[in-house]
């Protein structure tokens, strides 16, 4: 296994997926958010126990499923999901009829964009890490991550870092 240290830079907004309301529920209790701004948000970003945003392991095997299925499965994220740095925005947006061209309803949103970063440790196979990486690499770019894909949202970059390589077992 390669230890890798992993940082995503945003090209595009990244948007979370919907989560049901007893996540937002247990974040007001836990004290990440007030009643006031929970009410308002529809999609939001999963938290640590700190309260920082993640992005989990899944959602990067999501990314590579995409691009290259036998990368999918040959990683491990350490702690099992990457910390979004910086302060997340917020938009609303309308969503509209197609037929009468009248807002219908409004959705709001967090998300992270270039001013984000999005990081932490990554294990990957030793013969993959390269296929890994450039998957990651090609993801980012032509699929993204989060909601809104197919409308351009969540597109990145990939930094890496060998943090070090495990040794591999001599046979006897």
């Amino acid at each position: 296994m390669v230890k890798v240290k992993l940082k995503i830079i945003p090209d595009t907004p990244i948007v979370p997926p919907r989560h049901n309301e007893s996540v937002k529920e247990a974040y007001i209790k836990r004290g990440f958010w007030d009643s006031e701004t929970a009410e308002h948000i529809d999609r939001f970003f999963l938290r640590n126990a700190d309260g920082q945003p993640i992005i989990l392991q899944k959602d990067l095997e999501a990314v590579l499923k995409r691009v290259d299925r036998s990368c999918a499965k040959c990683f491990r994220v350490v702690g099992g999901y990457l910390t979004i740095k910086g302060k997340l925005k917020v938009n609303t947006r309308a969503i509209i009829d197609i037929k009468t061209g009248e807002a219908m309803t409004s959705e709001t949103y967090e998300f992270a964009d270039w001013d984000n970063v999005i990081e932490g440790e990554v294990e990957v196979d030793d013969g993959l890490f390269k296929q890994w990486l450039n998957a990651l690499a090609e993801g980012g770019k032509t699929v993204g991550m989060g909601a809104y894909t197919r409308r351009g949202y969540g597109r990145f970059k990939v930094q890496v870092q060998v943090a070090e390589e495990k040794p591999k077992k001599k046979a006897k």
